[in-house]
């Protein structure tokens, strides 16, 4: 199907209708459509590198206004549906999640290549702050598409080859560097309460 998309795509050149059709991809990908912006992207800055930052700043404007979207759903339909399905405790279990470790979750599934549509439903569906989830969509999936944009304004088609070799293999490393960092929050949190709880204890002896 992504494949076949990409053929269709490719036959409309670098016209404004391939632009609309880019950014419209970008929209729906972050709810349900299943062709990855990156793809899109690179086609259409293989064809005028010259343009690539406009392409890549569209793609993001694109797909944090389908994030927004997507919260929008989960937090109406998505809603009501765990309310349908789980205990008022589970639900709050889960926006206790969410509050703690939300903006690690968006922004590692907006930078790489874990399907960001079910974070963005899922946000809605747990009430996670709309300010931070938007501000977070905007610096993850901004990092992810102008990173590409500004390769190709920088070295040109010729990078293109790379990026089909490597971007996966890339993105999943970002994944690797994130998790590291976050468990590391999560050792030197663990530690500051500890040591807050044994002043505290000392403090009340």
């Amino acid at each position: 199907m992504v494949e076949g998309f990409l053929n269709w795509f490719s036959e409309f050149g670098a016209s404004n209708t391939a632009v609309l059709i880019m950014f419209a991809n970008a929209v729906g990908e972050s709810v349900i459509l299943p062709v990855p912006c990156d793809l899109v992207l690179i086609a259409l800055a293989t064809m005028r590198p010259e343009n690539s930052l406009w392409y890549g700043g569209l793609t993001t404007i694109g797909s944090v206004l389908g994030a927004m979207g997507g919260y929008l759903i989960g937090k109406s339909g998505g809603r009501r549906i765990l309310l349908k399905l789980f205990s008022a405790g589970k639900i709050a279990r889960l926006d206790g999640y969410f509050d703690r470790y939300g903006v690690w979750a968006i922004f590692v599934a907006g930078f790489t290549p874990i399907p960001y549509k079910v974070f963005t439903i899922a946000s809605g569906a747990a009430r996670f702050n709309f300010t931070k989830f938007v501000l977070i969509s905007i610096l993850s999936r901004g990092l992810r598409f102008m990173a590409i944009g500004v390769l190709f304004f920088i070295f040109g088609v010729q990078i293109r080859e790379w990026l089909d070799n490597n971007l996966s293999i890339v993105s999943w490393l970002a994944l690797v560097l994130i998790v590291i960092i976050f468990l590391g929050y999560l050792a030197i949190s663990a530690s500051k309460q500890k040591r807050e709880k044994a002043n505290l204890k000392e403090n009340s002896l």
